[in-house]
This record gives C-alpha cells, structure tokens and sequence, in this order.
C-alpha cells in the first residue's frame, strides 16, 4: 500500500505505545526538576568560624602604642545574648577586609568553644555563618583565610523617639540612652587578623546548618 491505514490494529497499538513512552517521560522529567530542586535547598553551605577569643592584645598603629584590648568570657557571653535577642535588627553580614559593601555570607548563629593557646585555655565566640556562592569561591580559591569581627563596646540603637533642644538650639534626645554593652555588628574576610591564633576558615558544613 502507498499509504497508512490510520484504522490498522498493528498501527493503533504502536502510536498508543509511543503515548504511552511520551507521559512517562515527561513525568519522570518532572520528578527530576522537583528532586534537583530539593537536592540544591539542602546543600547550602556554612562554615563554623572561630570571631574572638578571651585575652589582653596590644592595638598598635605603625609601630606606636596606643591602647591595650581585654576580651573576657563576660564579654563574649553578652555577644551572644544580644545576637540572639536581635539587639541588632538587621542580619549581620560578612563581607571582605570591612568593605562593608557586598555580602558573601550571613550570621546564623553563636556559640563559645574552648581551647588551648600557647598552653592557657582561652575561651572563644564561634560563629556559624550561611555563605553564597561568592564567598565560598573566595575561600575555595584561597583569596581569604582569616577572619576579622566588627564590634561595639557599648551598643546604643540609632532611633530615639523624643527629642528637645539645648541652650544653643541643637536637638538632643529626651531621657537616658540605653546601652546594651559588648555586641557584634559584623565580619570580614582578611588574610591579616587583628587577634592572633585563630584558626585558618575551611571547615565547611553542608546540610541544614543546625549541626
């Protein structure tokens, strides 16, 4: 015959299989986009840092004393409290050599940990932090290996809600200001710390973030 007999049982059969192979197909295509998906949620990376620790550190400029630092246990118990009361309302970024400019990664959460420096066991604040692409092609490619915090001593909110004015007209806030003592407003990513002894960044966690 010079043509196809659409009505053909044998025809019928073969165009209902091939049907039949095209849904199933695309089904599984579907599952794979949903599982590929789900695969990437879950593959997020997070890095444990250690951001400070407990001793006395001389803070220097070209070579000329200027003011001896003391970070305590005190200290960092209180960075960790008013992380997790949200002291500071933004998220704290992590960007490099305190640019304060691009964010390669996010605070997630704080901790203490301890170990041995030179033989005394200091006390540190580590940080859990959610790190994008970015950042993480930067410490892959080793363009960082340090870490360096951004801290106040004495933290105060910037908004008041009442003012009044001195004797010479400047507006001034009414009532005391509230101070919530040692707090961290961020981090960076340098190659030359301020705190000695601190642990290269390259423990990289993958999962959820909560181990």
């Amino acid at each position: 015959k010079d043509y196809w007999d659409l009505n053909a049982p044998d025809l019928k059969n073969m165009v209902k299989n091939i049907v039949s192979l095209m849904k199933t197909s695309l089904y599984e295509e579907d599952d794979v986009e949903e599982k590929t998906e789900s695969e990437t949620k879950s593959k997020d990376t997070y890095i444990n840092i250690e951001m400070i620790r407990t001793g006395k550190f001389l803070r220097s400029y070209y070579g000329l004393f200027t003011r001896i630092i003391t970070i305590d246990e005190e200290m960092i118990d209180t960075f960790i409290k008013n992380f997790n009361n949200k002291i500071v309302p933004e998220d704290i970024q992590l960007d490099t050599e305190h640019n304060r400019s691009e964010a390669y990664g996010w605070l997630k959460s704080l901790s203490k940990t301890y170990r041995e420096v030179d033989g005394i066991e200091r006390c540190f604040l580590t940080g859990k932090w959610k790190i994008n692409k970015a950042g993480k092609k930067l410490i892959e490619d080793e363009m960082y290996k340090q870490f360096s915090i951004e801290f106040q001593h004495n933290y105060s909110k910037s908004e008041i809600y009442e003012t009044t004015k001195d004797p010479n007209g400047q507006e001034i806030p009414i009532g005391p200001i509230t101070y919530f003592g040692p707090t961290v407003t961020g981090g960076a990513l340098v190659n030359r710390p301020f705190i000695p002894n601190m642990k290269s960044i390259k423990c990289v966690v993958v999962g959820d973030g909560k181990s």
